[in-house]
């Protein structure tokens, strides 16, 4: 019984033996800090994508017809919002006409006109179609990146070559008013 236990001591001593060193000279002492070696900084690829969404479409506004047809239909956008926002029959009325928008094409003036609100121009209608066709592939990008469940690192590259493809098919497309959106595609190459 008394082996047992002086066998347990030491053991116990053996354990013992970690020196402890305190944070704060470790960051102090000069010794130290070329063992320091901090990994490369990488990018967050949704965080980069988001700007590419944001701050290179911005870049497009120095195209003036683009600017000038960008600027009128955000316009009457936020108006017919703010309208939907004020009046629950406008949010009906506008409800009801989104769930047929597909089977009549006139239907969100139809919902203009309701709203007493400026009707969209028939080019203003097509920069709303032709801006959602090349912002589309970009959002779902983003939306499968930022998934949180099943999503691997394995995913980032298929998912940036696909919407490169997808952007670029879009660009090539006879693209009236979003042609200047190719700045997206220059973003995503750099």
């Amino acid at each position: 019984v008394y082996e047992n236990q002086e066998l347990e001591e030491r053991e116990n001593e053996d354990d013992n033996d970690e020196e402890f060193i305190e944070l704060t000279s470790l960051l102090e002492g000069d010794d130290y800090s070329t063992e320091i070696i901090l990994p490369p900084h990488h990018r967050c690829a949704c965080h980069t994508l988001h700007l590419i969404a944001i701050k290179d479409a911005e870049k497009a506004m120095i195209n003036a017809r683009y600017k000038q047809i960008f600027r009128s239909t955000l316009a009457k956008c936020h108006k017919l919002w703010a309208k939907q926002n004020q009046s629950t029959q406008a949010a009906d009325k506008i409800r009801h006409i989104n769930n047929h928008i597909t089977h009549v094409p006139d239907s969100i003036n139809t919902c203009m006109d309701f709203c007493a609100l400026p009707r969209f121009t028939d080019a203003e209608r097509e920069f709303i179609k032709e801006y959602c066709q090349v912002m589309c592939p970009l959002s779902t990008a983003l939306d499968i990146l930022q998934g949180e469940k099943g999503m691997y690192m394995g995913y980032l590259l298929p998912v940036l070559y696909s919407l490169k493809d997808k952007l670029d098919a879009q660009i090539m497309k006879s693209l009236i008013y979003c042609k200047p959106l190719q700045v997206l595609l220059e973003g995503i190459e750099y």
